[in-house]
């Protein structure tokens, strides 16, 4: 491969996951999301079509769980599949499309997140919880939203916030 071809996807892959400021920084100076931001740069650099993620946003704060979800959506934005492997419900929820729950290597359920996690107790049978908002719209009975700002936005056009 050419060099330039090379270094035109480091940067694109260094853009997409907001890891252009610190590309000269030693790894070893890296804070623990910024190394995770990294490792998956480079697996976009080698453009995998499928991209494994195995607890994306432990040991991130609240700053950057919310980086770490904008880069998901934004590689699927981009045509590329992810799989995630997480215990982060809320995360699962807001950004799957094909939810699968698993206990003991067994298949417990399969669908779309909202299928799914919406049968609470199949959730807790796998050890699991809902996600916060499926757990809200049950109590106060209304439709599903994907996102925390979905909600939102809906209540606002409501008149309820």
């Amino acid at each position: 491969m050419a060099e330039d071809e090379i270094a035109r996807r480091i940067d694109d892959a260094l853009t997409l996951v907001d890891a252009q400021h610190f590309r000269r920084q030693p790894i070893q100076c890296l804070s623990h999301g910024q190394k995770k931001r990294v490792a998956i740069a480079g697996a976009l650099v080698l453009r995998a079509r499928y991209l494994l993620l195995d607890e994306p946003t432990a040991g991130l704060d609240p700053s950057g769980r919310t980086q770490m979800i904008d880069i998901i959506k934004r590689i699927v934005a981009q045509g590329n599949h992810v799989v995630i492997s997480s215990h982060d419900i809320d995360l699962i929820y807001e950004v799957s499309d094909t939810v699968y729950v698993l206990r003991r290597g067994e298949v417990l359920a399969e669908g779309t997140p909202g299928e799914v996690f919406a049968q609470r107790e199949l959730i807790e049978q796998a050890g699991l919880s809902q996600p916060w908002l499926v757990k809200l719209h049950a109590e106060l009975g209304l439709p599903l939203c994907k996102t925390e700002a979905e909600f939102f936005r809906r209540m606002r056009e409501k008149g309820t916030v």
